[in-house]
């Protein structure tokens, strides 16, 4: 009897280890296939652009609208059009109210997405991330409930949001306006890019996956004691904003982005919402490092770079030519 049990036991835990060893393999398999998958497309979309070059009416598109790209010498020019060949490969482009998405459009999304990783040697481009939606204008959430406190609506006007694992939301117009420089310190898709990019260790906090050159002490402690200086200068001028710690805290704020933008905002330095929590702290940081780097190199150069090191880039060199 004794020996009977004992040998369910064992075949019931043989049974058992069957099953996980099978779901580890199905699970390795499955990641290797993707994996393979993008190193296909990677080389393909090589053999593509070696064969017949970067299309030419993409590359019009990029020298008469995107200028950091006339800023890039030719293996970057290369290597940011390969993942601008991937990226609208990869990602799904949706018009919303029946706005009508165009190539041009598509083609300039992701570049402002692609230059925030172009020096990244990972095959996948944002990862979880498959559908973009691009809205005519500022717009306001359809599900936006009332303040008890107020008796108004929750959220105002937004220019774009950013989920985990997608999607991402933007306003056209904004895309626009960052593109052709009246936006002052404001890019909606280095804002909203940048939370993608926050959120791929599983975390929303302001610290993105830094690789194994970086430096994460160091960026704890740079953009902590920045956030924390910046909220105290808020403080001081009017009743605080937001409530919470420095760096390594998680922030209350739910994945997704609300308003960039306000009407208090300061066109000259760090954007006040940035005072929101760590997470937007990094996206509006991103966006100033990309629109108007000399100023952020003169008025916070540890803050400018440390996100030199992290992007690979340094647009203040693109600003004095």
């Amino acid at each position: 009897m004794i020996r009977a049990l004992a040998e369910r036991s064992v075949e019931r835990n043989f049974a058992l280890f069957a099953i996980a060893l099978t779901l580890a393999l199905g699970t390795f398999f499955t990641l290797w296939m993707i994996a393979r998958s993008k190193k296909n497309r990677t080389a393909r979309i090589r053999e593509s652009l070696r064969r017949d070059g970067f299309p030419g009416v993409y590359e019009k598109m990029l020298a008469e609208s995107f200028r950091p790209y006339s800023f890039l010498d030719a293996s970057e020019k290369a290597s940011l059009q390969e993942k601008i060949l991937a990226f609208l490969e990869e990602k799904n482009f949706h018009g919303i109210n029946d706005f009508e998405v165009t190539d041009e459009m598509k083609v300039l999304v992701a570049a402002e997405a692609c230059l925030l990783i172009l020096k990244s040697e990972s095959e996948s481009l944002f990862p979880g991330l498959s559908n973009i939606y691009l809205v005519e204008d500022a717009y306001v959430p359809r599900e936006n409930p009332l303040n008890p406190a107020t008796g108004r609506p929750t959220a105002g006007p937004r220019l774009g949001e950013s989920w985990k694992r997608g999607p991402i939301v933007l306003s056209w117009a904004a895309v626009k306006s960052s593109l052709n420089g009246s936006s002052g310190n404001q890019n909606v898709v280095a804002h909203e890019f940048s939370h993608q990019l926050d959120q791929q260790d599983g975390k929303f906090d302001g610290t993105p996956e830094l690789g194994p050159q970086g430096n994460l002490g160091r960026w704890v402690t740079v953009m902590s004691r920045e956030f924390l200086e910046l909220r105290a200068e808020l403080s001081a001028h009017r009743s605080s904003r937001a409530v919470g710690g420095g760096y390594g805290h998680e922030p209350s704020r739910e994945f997704g982005g609300g308003n960039i933008g306000s009407s208090d905002i300061s066109s000259e330095d760090i954007d006040p919402y940035a005072a929101t929590n760590e997470a937007e702290f990094f996206a509006v940081l991103t966006e100033y490092f990309f629109m108007n780097p000399r100023s952020l190199l003169k008025k916070h150069p540890e803050l400018f770079g440390i996100l030199r090191s992290y992007f690979g880039l340094d647009p203040a060199r693109w600003a004095k030519r």
